[in-house]
C-alpha cells in the first residue's frame, strides 16, 4: 500500500466570493421582515443557507490567518470587503428590524404575525449578529497586530461606535431579553395546562428563546469593543500627559479628558449600552415546565454573555484608573486638589448604574456558589426578582455551566478571576478614585458580606475596600475582617497545593491579606477595637471559624521552608526575601492583638481546640510551636562564625524572634490564670516548678526556650556587628532591644510567687548561661549606655542567685574557670560567665554604682571556695543568701539602703570603691568571646510529654500545615519523645537521646 505524507490542509472551498455572500445574506434577511406566517419557514431556510456560506468564509479566513506571514494584510483584505459592502450600515438596519420583530413576537396584532415574527427571529438574529461578532473580533486582532491606526480600521470602529449603532444594539438587547422573558412565561403557562413539549409550536418557542440567548451573547461581545477602545484611548491620553478634550460638565472639576475617551463615554452614556447588556444577561428562569428548565445551549450563551459583560466592566474601570494615575500621583496625597474629581469620572459614572450593580452582585453570587458557598448571601444576590436562570439552574442541577473544550479548567479559573475583579475590585477602585464617596457602589454592608462569602468559598483574589468614613467603616469591619481571614486561608491553601512556599505572586497576595487583617484588627477608630464587646466577641468567633491561627501557622511553615530553600540556592532573590520578612512581620503584629486572636481563651473551660470551620486540634498552639521550631533552626545557623553580608539573615531572625515574643505575650495572661486555677485544685499533685502541668504550659515553655536560644547568637551578632557584616545601625538597635526583651522574661519565670513559672528543666533548656554571656558582652559595646539592658542583666543574675535550685548553677558559672580552660565551650560549665560579666562591670559602674556593687558581690562570693567562716551552709548558702537580699532590694521588699550587705558583714560599697581606685572605668574591652557550650543532657523535666512536636531540636521538616499534622511516631524505648521521620530520630539519638532514653523510660 502506498501512503502519502500528511500535508497541511488547504483553505476550505468557498464557491462564491465573500462580497456576494454578504450581499445576499442581507437581502435574504431583509425579506424576512415582510414575510407572512405561510412563507416564514421558506424564507428562513434561504437566509440560513447564506449564514452557512458566510460562516464558511470565516473558517477559510481563519486558516489564512494561521498560515499567513503577515496576518495584518489578511485582516485588511477581509475588512475591506466589509467596508465596501457596508456591513455596519446593513447590520444597523437589521438590528432595528430585529427590535420590531421582537415586539411583534411578544405583542403581534394577529396570531399569524406573532408566529411569523417568532419564526423569523432566529434567522434575523444570526444575520445581524454573525457578521457583527466576527467583525469585532477581526478589529481586535488588528489592534493586537500593533496596527490599530489603520484608516480602514478607524473608519469601521467609528461606524460601529456611533450613537445610532450603540442605541440600536441597546434596543436589540432589551428586545431580545423581553422576548425571552415572554416566551418562557408562555411556556410555563403551556406546561401548567398540559401542553406537550414535543409539539411543533413548542419547538418554535424553544428555537426563539435560544436565539435570544445568542443575540445577547453577541451584543455583549460588541460592548467589549467600546471597552477595548476606551482602554487604548485612556493609555494614549495618559502617555500624552494631558487630555485634549473638555472636562466633564457634571461634578467637581478634573483634568481634561482625552477627546476619544469623552466621545466613547458619551456614546455609552446616551445609549445605555452597558446597563442594557447587564439587564439582558440576567434572564429569569423558565422553560417548558420547571422540571426541564432552560436548555443547555441557552445556559452556555448566558455564561458567555456574563463573562463578556464582566470583562467590559473591568476594562472600563481600568481605563478610569489609567486616566487617574496619569493625572495624579497616588503616592503624593497633595497631587490631587481636595475639590477635584478624578479624570476617569465619566467612566465611573457608567459603572454606577443600578443594573450594572445587579449583574455584579449576581455574577459574584454565582461565583460564591461555585466555591461551595451557596445560599445566604450568595443566594440573595441572584440579580432579579425571580432569580437568575443561569445561577438557579446550576443550583437545581447541582453542576456548574462551564465552557466546553480541552482548556475548560483554565477558562473557568479565568472566568472566576474576571468576575471577582469586575465586582469587588471595581467597587474598591471606584471608592478610591472617588475619595471614599460610596454613591457609585452598592451599600458597603452588602459589599463586605459578599466579599466575606467569596473569601469563605476559597477565592483568594478578594480585595479589601479602602478606608471609609468612620461610622460606615465600623459597621462593615466584622465582614471585612472575616473576608481577609478567609482570603488568607485560601491563599495558604493555594501555596500548599503548588508545593511548599508557592510562587512570589502568592506570597505577595498573602502579605496583602495579612496586612488587611492587621489594619482591621488594629484600627482603634473604625476597626475591631472600636466595636462593642458583643461585636468583638462575634468577630473572634468569625476569625476562629476561619481558622485564622491555623492560617498563621501554615503561613509561617510555608515561609520557613521557602526561605530555607532560597538561602540554600545561589539564585535567591532579594524580592522573595522581602516578601518572606513582610509576611512574618505581619504574623507577629497580628499575634499582638490578643483581643482578636487569643491563642488561649481567657476563660477556663472554653474550648480552644477544634473550633468550627477550619479550626482543628492544636491550631491555637501551632503558631507558637512552628515559630519555636524555626527559631531553633536559625539559632543553630548562627553557631558558625558569620561570613559575608548578614543583612538578610539578621532580618529573618529578628522577625522570627518577634513572632515568638508576640505569641508569648498573647498567651501569658490566660496561661497565668490557668496555672493559678490548676494550683488551687486540691487533687492536683503536679508542681509547675518541677514539671509542665498542661499542653498549653508545654507550648509556652517551648516558645520561651527557643526565644532565648535565638536571642543569644543574635546578641553576639550585635556584639560583632558593623558595616563589614552588613549589620546597619537600625538593625543593631533592633537586636539590642530584642535581647533586652527576651532577657527580661528570665526573672519573671523564676521569682518567688511568679504567676507564670517555668520548671527548672525548661529554664535550663533555654540555655540562660549563653544568653547572659551574650548580653554581658553586648552591654559595654552599645553606642550609648543602655540602662534597660543593664538592669535586665542584673535582674536576671539576681533572680538566678536567689533561686533555690539554680543558685548553685549560677555560682558555678560566675566562679573562676579551671586552670587551662576558658569560660567557653572547651572549658565546660564552670566559669563560663565570669569573664563576660567582669567585662560588663565598668559599664554598670557608669550607669548605677549601687547595682554595679550587687554584681561585684556575686562575683566575689562565687570566687570564694570555702564560703563564709562559721556558716553551716558553706559558700552555696552564702551565695544564695546574698541573692535573696539583693532580690528584696530590687523588689522593694527590704528597707531602702544605698548598698547591699554581704553575708560576711562587708558592704558592696567597698567593692565599688576598690574598683574605682583601680581605674576600672578606663579599662579596654577584650576580644569577643564565643558563647559557652549548650547543655545537651537536660533531664526528664525538660521533656515535652503532651505536645505533639518532633523531638529532634534541629528538625527542618515543615511539610505539613502544622507540627501536629506531621507523621509523628514515639520512640519505642522511652515513649516520651516523638519523631517525624527516621532521619530526625537518628540525629537526636546521636546528639542527646542515647544517654537519656533509659532514664526517661525508667520514670514512665
Amino acid at each position: 500500500m502506498v501512503t502519502q505524507a500528511a500535508s497541511r490542509p488547504g483553505p476550505l472551498p468557498c464557491p462564491r466570493p465573500l462580497a456576494q455572500v454578504v450581499r445576499r445574506l442581507f437581502v435574504s434577511a431583509d425579506l424576512l421582515s415582510a414575510t407572512s406566517d405561510s412563507g416564514a419557514f421558506d424564507r428562513g431556510r434561504a437566509c440560513s443557507s447564506e449564514i452557512v456560506a458566510f460562516d464558511e468564509h470565516c473558517a477559510a479566513n481563519e486558516q489564512q490567518l494561521a498560515s499567513a506571514s503577515s496576518p495584518a494584510s489578511v485582516l485588511a483584505t477581509w475588512l475591506g470587503v466589509m467596508r465596501d459592502e457596508q456591513v455596519v450600515q446593513q447590520t444597523l438596519k437589521l438590528l432595528r428590524t430585529l427590535v420590531v420583530c421582537c415586539n411583534a413576537a411578544r405583542a403581534g396584532s394577529t396570531v399569524d404575525a406573532a408566529t411569523a415574527a417568532l419564526v423569523s427571529l432566529p434567522y434575523l438574529g444570526q444575520a445581524a449578529t454573525g457578521p457583527l461578532r466576527y467583525l469585532v473580533m477581526q478589529l481586535g486582532r488588528l489592534r493586537s497586530c500593533d496596527q490599530p491606526n489603520l484608516p480602514l480600521a478607524q473608519q469601521l470602529e467609528a461606524e460601529l461606535t456611533s450613537p445610532e449603532f450603540a442605541a440600536a444594539a441597546a434596543a436589540a438587547l432589551d428586545g431580545a431579553a423581553a422576548t425571552c422573558r415572554s416566551m418562557t412565561a408562555w411556556m410555563e403557562l403551556g406546561a401548567a395546562g398540559g401542553a406537550d413539549p414535543a409539539q411543533e409550536g413548542a419547538f418554535v418557542f424553544f428555537h426563539a428563546v435560544e436565539s435570544c440567548g445568542h443575540i445577547i451573547a453577541a451584543l455583549a461581545d460588541y460592548a467589549g469593543l467600546f471597552a477595548a477602545m476606551l482602554d487604548d484611548a485612556s493609555r494614549r491620553g495618559a502617555r500624552n500627559g494631558s487630555g485634549d478634550g473638555p472636562a466633564a460638565s457634571s461634578g467637581a472639576p478634573h483634568p481634561p479628558v482625552p477627546a476619544d475617551v469623552a466621545r466613547l463615554a458619551g456614546v455609552l452614556a446616551s445609549s445605555q449600552l452597558l446597563p442594557a447588556v447587564c439587564r439582558a444577561v440576567l434572564l429569569p428562569p423558565g422553560g417548558f415546565g420547571r422540571a426541564q428548565g432552560p436548555t443547555p445551549a441557552l445556559l452556555q450563551q448566558l455564561h458567555a454573555a456574563s463573562g463578556a459583560a464582566c470583562r467590559s466592566l473591568l476594562t472600563v474601570l481600568v481605563a478610569a484608573v489609567v486616566l487617574h494615575e496619569g493625572a495624579y500621583d497616588d503616592e503624593d496625597e497633595d497631587s490631587q486638589p481636595a475639590e477635584a474629581a478624578s479624570p476617569g469620572e465619566p467612566l465611573l459614572e457608567l459603572l454606577a448604574h443600578p443594573d450594572v450593580h445587579r449583574l455584579q452582585r449576581a455574577t459574584l453570587g454565582r461565583l460564591i456558589a461555585h466555591g461551595g458557598g451557596g445560599g445566604g448571601v450568595a443566594g440573595s444576590a441572584s440579580g432579579s426578582d425571580g432569580g437568575w436562570a443561569l445561577a438557579l439552574e446550576e443550583e437545581r442541577q447541582g453542576w456548574a455551566v462551564l465552557p466546553l473544550g480541552p482548556s475548560m479548567h483554565r477558562a473557568t479559573e479565568s472566568h472566576h478571576s474576571v468576575v471577582l475583579q469586575a465586582s469587588l475590585y471595581v467597587w474598591a477602585a471606584t471608592l478610591r478614585l472617588r475619595g471614599g464617596v460610596t454613591g457609585g457602589t452598592p451599600p458597603q454592608r452588602e459589599v463586605a458580606a459578599l466579599a466575606a462569602a467569596a473569601a469563605r468559598a476559597g477565592f483568594i483574589g478578594v480585595q479589601l475596600m479602602p478606608l471609609l468614613p468612620e461610622g460606615e467603616a465600623r459597621a462593615v469591619a466584622p465582614d471585612w475582617l472575616e473576608a481577609a481571614a478567609w482570603a488568607a486561608a485560601a491563599t495558604v491553601d493555594a501555596m500548599s497545593a503548588g508545593g511548599l512556599g508557592g510562587d512570589i505572586e502568592l506570597h505577595r497576595m498573602l502579605s496583602g491579606h495579612l496586612d488587611n487583617l492587621v489594619r482591621l484588627a488594629g484600627n482603634k477608630v473604625a476597626g475591631l477595637a472600636s466595636l462593642s464587646p458583643a461585636a468583638q466577641l462575634g468577630c473572634r468567633a468569625r476569625l476562629a471559624a476561619a481558622g485564622t491561627l491555623r492560617t498563621l501557622d501554615a503561613a509561617l511553615r510555608l515561609t520557613a521552608a521557602d526561605d530555607a530553600r532560597a538561602a540554600a540556592a545561589t539564585a535567591a532573590t532579594t524580592n522573595s526575601h522581602a516578601h518572606h520578612v513582610m509576611a512574618v512581620q505581619l504574623v507577629s503584629t497580628l499575634l499582638n492583638h490578643s483581643d482578636a486572636l487569643p491563642i488561649l481563651p481567657s476563660a477556663s473551660g472554653v474550648q480552644q481546640q477544634g473550633q468550627q470551620g477550619r479550626g482543628g486540634e492544636g491550631d491555637q498552639l501551632g503558631v507558637l510551636v512552628t515559630a519555636a521550631k524555626w527559631a531553633r533552626l536559625l539559632a543553630d545557623g548562627w553557631e558558625a562564625p558569620p561570613v559575608g553580608d548578614l543583612t538578610a539573615a539578621v532580618a529573618t531572625s529578628a522577625v522570627v524572634q518577634g513572632v515568638l515574643e508576640s505569641g508569648m505575650r498573647n498567651s501569658e495572661t490566660s496561661l497565668r490564670l490557668r496555672l493559678a486555677e490548676a494550683e488551687a485544685q486540691p487533687e492536683n499533685s503536679c508542681d509547675p516548678r518541677v514539671r509542665c502541668v498542661s499542653l498549653e504550659h508545654e507550648a509556652y515553655a517551648l516558645a520561651a526556650r527557643s526565644a532565648c536560644q535565638l536571642a543569644a547568637p543574635l546578641a553576639l551578632c550585635a556584639v560583632r556587628g558593623g558595616v563589614a557584616l552588613g549589620v546597619s545601625p537600625e538593625q543593631h538597635a533592633v537586636l539590642v532591644e530584642g535581647v533586652t526583651r527576651v532577657l527580661w522574661h528570665l526573672p519573671a519565670w523564676l521569682l518567688p510567687g511568679a504567676k507564670l513559672v517555668l520548671p527548672v528543666g525548661q529554664v535550663l533548656a533555654a540555655q540562660p548561661h549563653r544568653l547572659l554571656a551574650a548580653a554581658a558582652q553586648l552591654l559595654p559595646r552599645t553606642p550609648e549606655p543602655h540602662v534597660s539592658l543593664a538592669r535586665t542583666l542584673l535582674a536576671a543574675l539576681v533572680a538566678l542567685a536567689a533561686h533555690e535550685q539554680l543558685s548553685s548553677r549560677l555560682r558555678g558559672w560566675l566562679a573562676p574557670p579551671p586552670q587551662g580552660g576558658g569560660g567557653g565551650g572547651a572549658g565546660g560549665e564552670l566559669g563560663c560567665l565570669r569573664e563576660a560579666v567582669q567585662g560588663a562591670v565598668p559599664c554598670l559602674l557608669h550607669i548605677d554604682q549601687r547595682e554595679c556593687g550587687m554584681v561585684l558581690g556575686l562575683l566575689k562570693l562565687a570566687a570564694d571556695d570555702d564560703g563564709i567562716s562559721g556558716e553551716s551552709g558553706g559558700g552555696g548558702d552564702a551565695f544564695r543568701g546574698a541573692g535573696l537580699a539583693m532580690l528584696d532590694q530590687l523588689l522593694g521588699n527590704a528597707a531602702p539602703s544605698e548598698w547591699t550587705t554581704l553575708p560576711d558583714g562587708s558592704s558592696t560599697a567597698g567593692l565599688v570603691r576598690e574598683l574605682v581606685a583601680r581605674g576600672a572605668g578606663a579599662e579596654v574591652m577584650g576580644p569577643v568571646a564565643a558563647l559557652p557550650a549548650a547543655f545537651r543532657q537536660l533531664g526528664p523535666s525538660a521533656q515535652l510529654h503532651r505536645l505533639r512536636v518532633c523531638g529532634n531540636t534541629l528538625c527542618d521538616n515543615f511539610a505539613a500545615a502544622s507540627e501536629g499534622e506531621l507523621p509523628l511516631k514515639q520512640c519505642s524505648g522511652c515513649r516520651a519523645v516523638r519523631y517525624c521521620r527516621p532521619e530526625c530520630q537518628k540525629a537526636h539519638w546521636r546528639a542527646a537521646h542515647k544517654t537519656e532514653c533509659a532514664q526517661l523510660a525508667s520514670r514512665g
